[in-house]
């Protein structure tokens, strides 16, 4: 392959290092870590819904929030946490990990040690 060809296709393949190369691409680890860092997001969320729950079940009588808000919350915190949260962290691991296992176990532990660094 000539240099000319190389350079086309690394121009036309590889993704730009701009935000919307970081959106745009289609690398699956690069996909599953803005899965599980969109899911981390939703974890915090979810943590300041139960704060408000358990800061209003703190005391007898205690009027943070009305009782329909707190229905309203308790329902809109188990959907964060099953929707938002428990479906991206599957879908995170399972597009970093599991396109890598088809190709050799290793890929799977040199992606983990990535995360972990």
């Amino acid at each position: 392959m000539n240099a000319v060809v190389q350079q086309r296709l690394t121009e036309m393949w590889e993704s730009p290092h701009i935000v919307r190369g970081w959106f745009a691409t289609v690398d699956h680890k690069t996909v599953g870590k803005r899965y599980l860092a969109a899911a981390f997001i939703f974890l915090l969320i979810g943590g300041v819904e139960a704060l408000i729950m358990r800061l209003q079940l703190s005391r007898a009588n205690e009027a943070l929030i009305t009782p329909e808000m707190y229905d309203q919350l308790f329902t809109m915190r188990g959907m964060t946490m099953i929707y938002w949260y428990a479906a991206p962290v599957l879908s995170g691991f399972r597009s970093g990990q599991f396109s890598c296992r088809k190709k050799s176990t290793l890929c799977w532990h040199l992606w983990n040690r990535e995360i972990s660094t």
